[in-house]
């Protein structure tokens, strides 16, 4: 799917709250070399109040991520996936994405880290380390 440059994340919906892929327990983005963005959350603007707040993959437990070299999620990792598996998709893994702003909070959940075709630094494998319920890690 070489044409698929983006996800949107807009919901046309008139309350000021909203979960979208509130099932949602899986997901996998296979082959798609242009995709860029991965929208995780979208806050409302409290000034205009246009956009209503999104609290999006609640329940998401397992992503996949192959050969999508250019894909990040915006603004990070959603904090309750357990398992992630990332191939040939460098921009996954770079440190503000996978540990989001506060990197105490966010990835917390993460227990299985595969990672396959990867370059990183010795300062983002460092940050693995703070993440205390991460039992696996294959590279």
């Amino acid at each position: 799917m070489t044409g698929v440059h983006s996800m949107g994340s807009e919901v046309p919906v008139r309350r000021s709250k909203i979960t979208i892929y509130q099932s949602l327990k899986e997901l996998h983005f296979e082959y798609m070399p242009n995709l860029e963005i991965w929208p995780t959350s979208s806050a409302m603007d409290h000034k205009n109040n246009q956009q209503p707040e999104l609290f999006m993959f609640p329940v998401l437990k397992t992503v996949t991520v192959t050969e999508c070299p250019k894909l990040r999620p915006m603004p990070c990792l959603p904090d309750a996936i357990s398992d992630l598996s990332v191939s040939s998709s460098s921009e996954m893994l770079s440190v503000g994405r996978i540990f989001g702003p506060s990197s105490l909070v966010s990835a917390s959940l993460l227990r299985r880290l595969w990672v396959k075709n990867f370059d990183a630094s010795s300062n983002e494998w460092k940050l693995l380390q703070h993440r205390p319920k991460l039992e696996d890690l294959v590279i």
